[in-house]
């Protein structure tokens, strides 16, 4: 089952690339076969590459004693921002 699904996203991957960029897609595709082919991967959805670029912007304004005006800033909790910055 999960092959079958994994195999068909990456069908209608090729085929997207293909068409969206067509004079380049035989060297995406290959690359992307040199270097992933035979590899178990997961790829983030764009929410939580927003979130990981969130969490790394707090940890980066973190002082140790401004978690409230953090919580203020992000519109979060202080105890997530506690979590965030005890990662």
């Amino acid at each position: 089952m999960v092959k079958s699904v994994n195999r068909e996203l990456l069908i209608h991957f090729a085929r997207r690339i293909f068409t969206t960029y067509p004079e380049i897609a035989v060297g995406i595709m290959k690359i992307f076969y040199e270097e992933l082919g035979g590899c178990r991967i997961s790829i983030p959805t764009l929410k939580d590459l927003a979130i990981e670029e969130r969490d790394q912007r707090i940890r980066n304004r973190f002082k140790g004693f401004n978690h409230q005006e953090l919580a203020d800033l992000f519109g979060l909790s202080v105890r997530q921002i506690r979590r965030i910055v005890n990662q």
